[in-house]
């Protein structure tokens, strides 16, 4: 049985292999604006890693078609031997599973691009949204900064206030900066996921919106997932190849011999990884799901406080513009609100991960990575 390759650790590291394996070539026919769906149909179309794999595939079938033309080769009274009997009996079932096991990636890869792609849209996106927030706030400290200005006039406040109010608005203009920096940085690397130049222009079509999970329960995910995990499905068809050398090891030796000691620890070995895969994948598709439960619920929270945080930024500055209050309420007020609407944009964007990770059924193991 091939032993299976590692496909990835963390999602940094697939991000990095998706940047090398496209080509940095311009996009033809792709819209200015550009939608999620878009965006995974030119990855699929362009990826080179997939092509690859798929010609891999190609390759297996060929090799099982050639083990299942010796096998037939063989008449049965000529099975004598071990020899033989690998070759009647085990080459065309592993080459089978090596089939298998290239369809599979094909398919996980596919689905993994997919959430690649989603996974960078939501980010620039994300960021964009962080970006307009940073905005907004500017223009609140200079909105505060003018009524600074006009108590100082009026001479209801201390020239100290307008000096903190204009300090405020430097640090605000300081936060847009980075803030478009980071939206920048995004788009560089939604770009390069595409496999587009970084000078391309595109902007996202799509809007960050809530949208209920509608997608299999956890415990059909997680069977659905034994089925099309490839570490898994790895493990269950060297299982079966194990399982089909050692029935014909024991045709020809008996449990003393080294051959046959090593055929039945092959066995034991490969139940063992199929049983470790299985239970790392189970706790991963419930922490994915316990996961979209927790940002569900917190960005559902933090929408009724930023309606709480709006009216108090409005009270707020109702009050210190009548000279009942500080410029600091405003300002803390003004604070707050920036905060849940980042929180909020968070929650969000975690949510929306964690769902498209749930639709592409994709989940990074662990266990097996050195088999």
């Amino acid at each position: 049985m091939r032993k299976s390759r590692v496909l990835v650790k963390t999602v940094v590291v697939w991000l990095l292999l998706w940047t090398l394996a496209f080509p940095a070539a311009a996009a033809e026919g792709l819209p200015a604006a550009l939608s999620v769906e878009e965006a995974v149909r030119y990855a699929l179309g362009n990826n080179q890693d997939l092509a690859l794999a798929r010609l891999a595939l190609e390759k297996d079938r060929v090799a099982l078609t050639e083990a299942e033309f010796a096998a037939d080769d063989i008449e049965e009274d000529w099975v004598t031997s071990l020899d033989y009997a690998l070759v009647k009996y085990v080459a065309s079932r592993k080459a089978q599973a090596d089939v298998k096991s290239a369809e599979q990636k094909v398919d996980f890869l596919e689905r993994s691009l997919r959430l690649m792609v989603e996974q960078a849209y939501y980010e620039t996106q994300k960021a964009a949204k962080a970006r307009d927030l940073a905005k907004e706030a500017l223009d609140r400290a200079v909105t505060q900064g003018e009524q600074a200005a006009a108590h100082v006039k009026a001479g209801t406040v201390a020239k100290n206030d307008l000096l903190a109010a204009e300090v405020d608005v430097v640090a605000k203009a300081t936060e847009l900066t980075s803030a478009e920096n980071e939206y920048q940085q995004s788009k560089w690397a939604f770009l390069r996921v595409l496999g587009l130049p970084l000078d391309y222009q595109v902007e996202l079509a799509d809007q960050p919106v809530f949208s209920e999970f509608d997608g299999a329960g956890e415990q059909e995910a997680y069977l659905r997932a034994l089925d099309s995990q490839p570490e898994v499905v790895a493990a269950r068809e060297g299982l079966a190849v194990a399982e089909a050398n050692f029935a014909q090891v024991k045709r020809f030796y008996t449990p003393n011999v080294f051959k046959y000691k090593q055929a039945q620890y092959d066995v034991q070995a490969a139940g063992i990884l199929l049983d470790k895969l299985s239970d790392e994948l189970e706790l991963k598709v419930k922490t994915s799901y316990q996961n979209l439960a927790l940002a569900r619920a917190n960005y559902q929270a933090y929408q009724k406080a930023l309606d709480l945080a709006r009216e108090n930024l409005r009270l707020a500055g109702v009050r210190y513009q009548a000279g009942i209050t500080t410029r600091l309420e405003v300002r803390d007020a003004a604070l707050a609100l920036t905060q849940i609407e980042v929180k909020a944009t968070e929650a969000l964007h975690l949510y929306r991960v964690t769902r498209a990770q749930l639709e592409a059924g994709v989940f990074f193991l662990q266990a097996g990575q050195t088999q």
